[in-house]
């Protein structure tokens, strides 16, 4: 989050350099990733970044040959230019066949990175949370909910028993971490065969909030859907309905917490009757 840190000076960039150190090439499969242009509309472009990751088809392979090789993980997201108080959010999914350095480098936007990070000072520690963290994807199974005393609710972005802060570290100072907010992280809740049609709402609980969620129903193509479609959610009474999933059928929700906006949410599944 560039604006966060308080530069006046001129425009920037943002950049992931994937470093291998080890004897033998490595693969860098992406799996999917979203880089929106930059903007000064913190929440909109939060749920902007989660709108374009849930749609994207975009899986691409690139080969980091071995012996401490270097490459950009996404291109499109070095060539992007950053201005004071602009809010760049990406979003990548990436596995590695083999261990990987990864580095996330901020340089002047006309500089060329390969060439010029290695000599980067780390930047100090705010009040952000920064880290490397374990088991931010996760699964869910919801079972139950049928009319009239089914309803169920899921609360993400909390640490919860349910759905814990994932826990980590910041390889540069050392120090343990954990995700409050648990922003950037996939949680996927299906929802099995039920006697009732159930909607889908989502209901803010920690002041605005813009997402998106993506819902499958079986036999039919998935949907990204704006919660909500215009603006923010504001009150915990209002909420934006993700869809109904009709009698008989089962359903994949796919949700990430949204950056720019407030957390946590709550996913409500009510029975119909």
């Amino acid at each position: 989050l560039y604006h966060v840190n308080g530069y006046s000076g001129g425009a920037k960039k943002i950049s992931v350099v994937v470093e291998n150190e080890g004897s033998a090439p490595l693969t860098a499969h992406l799996e999917r990733f979203a880089v929106p242009p930059p903007s000064t509309a913190y929440v909109a472009q939060g749920q902007a970044a989660v709108r374009a990751f849930l749609a994207a088809d975009n899986a691409a392979d690139k080969s980091v040959p071995a012996g401490g090789a270097a490459l950009l993980l996404v291109n499109s997201l070095d060539d992007v230019a950053v201005a004071p108080d602009e809010l760049l959010h990406a979003l990548i999914d990436v596995t590695f066949t083999a261990p990987a350095r990864v580095r996330v480098v901020m340089l002047d936007a006309t500089s060329d990175t390969l060439a010029s990070y290695a000599g980067l000072a780390a930047l100090p520690r705010d009040v952000h949370d920064r880290g490397t963290f374990g088991g931010a994807d996760r699964r869910l199974t919801m079972s139950g909910c049928a009319w009239p005393t089914g309803a169920q609710r899921v609360r993400i972005g909390a640490d919860t028993a349910l759905l814990p802060d994932p826990r980590g570290g910041d390889e540069l100072t050392g120090s343990s971490e954990r995700l409050r907010g648990h922003y950037g992280s996939l949680v996927s809740i299906e929802l099995p065969l039920a006697a009732s049609a159930r909607a889908l709402l989502l209901v803010p609980r920690a002041g605005a909030y813009a997402g998106d969620a993506r819902v499958t129903v079986a036999g039919s193509a998935s949907v990204v859907v704006d919660a909500p479609a215009i603006g923010a959610l504001t009150s915990n009474t209002t909420g934006a309905l993700l869809g109904v999933l009709p009698t008989d059928s089962t359903g994949v929700v796919e949700l990430i917490p949204a950056g720019g906006s407030n957390l946590p949410v709550d996913l409500l599944v009510l029975p119909l009757p």
